[in-house]
C-alpha cells in the first residue's frame, strides 16, 4: 500500500465517525398538538386542522389523508425554519358530504409519523345554525301559503265528496224510473165491457 493511501484510509475512518456521531444524536421526529374542529358540520361548514411538527429536520410532506385524498396542510410561520423547537401547520378546508375516515400523515426524512384515524361525518344537504334565519323566514312564509292551500284542498274535498253523494242519488232516481217505464210498458190494457 502507498503512503498516500495509508494517509487517505483515516481520513475516510473519521468522516465515518463523524457521520456516524451526528445521526445517532438526530431526535426522531415527532407530532403532537393534533386538532381539529368543529366535529360534525355541513357542505358550507369550514374546518380546521393543525399539528405541531418537532424534528431536526424539515419534513417533506404534511398532510391528511382522508380516503385516497391528500390535503396539504401550510406552515403557520413560513419564516421560522427551526424545526427542532416544534412547527406549527394548519389546513382550512371544506370536505365533501359523507363519512370519512382521515388521519395526520408527516413524512420526514424517511420516517413516515401517522396519527390515529378519526371519523368525520358531513351532512350532505343539511342546513347549518349559521342559516337559521334563512330557514326560519321560508317557514313563515311557507306557512302563510300552505294554510291556505290546505283549506282550498279541503273545500275541494268536500265538493267532490258532496258531488258523488249526489250522483249517486240521481243515479238511483234514473234507475228506479227506469224499473217504472218497464212497469208501464208491461201494462196491459183491456177494455172492459
Amino acid at each position: 500500500m502507498n503512503m498516500k493511501m495509508r494517509m487517505f484510509i483515516p481520513s475516510i475512518l473519521a468522516i465515518l465517525l463523524v457521520v456516524m456521531l451526528v445521526s445517532n444524536t438526530m431526535a426522531a421526529p415527532t407530532i403532537s398538538n393534533l386538532t381539529y374542529s368543529p366535529r360534525d358540520g355541513n357542505l358550507d361548514t369550514d374546518y380546521v386542522f393543525t399539528l405541531r411538527y418537532t424534528g431536526d429536520l424539515a419534513p417533506e410532506k404534511v398532510v391528511i389523508v382522508m380516503g385516497d385524498t391528500e390535503y396539504q396542510m401550510e406552515e403557520v410561520d413560513p419564516s421560522d425554519h427551526n424545526f427542532s423547537d416544534s412547527k406549527d401547520y394548519y389546513l382550512i378546508t371544506k370536505l365533501p358530504g359523507g363519512s370519512h375516515i382521515w388521519y395526520f400523515k408527516v413524512v420526514s426524512n424517511g420516517t413516515i409519523l401517522k396519527s390515529t384515524t378519526y371519523t368525520l361525518i358531513i351532512e350532505r344537504f343539511g342546513v347549518g345554525w349559521e342559516h337559521l334565519d334563512v330557514v326560519l323566514a321560508v317557514g313563515v312564509v311557507g306557512g302563510i301559503f300552505i294554510i291556505p292551500v290546505l283549506y282550498i284542498a279541503f273545500i275541494f274535498r268536500r265538493i267532490s265528496k258532496n258531488l258523488k253523494e249526489y250522483l249517486d242519488i240521481e243515479k238511483k232516481k234514473d234507475v228506479h224510473l227506469d224499473d217504472l217505464a218497464d212497469d208501464i210498458d208491461n201494462i196491459e190494457v183491456t177494455e172492459d165491457r
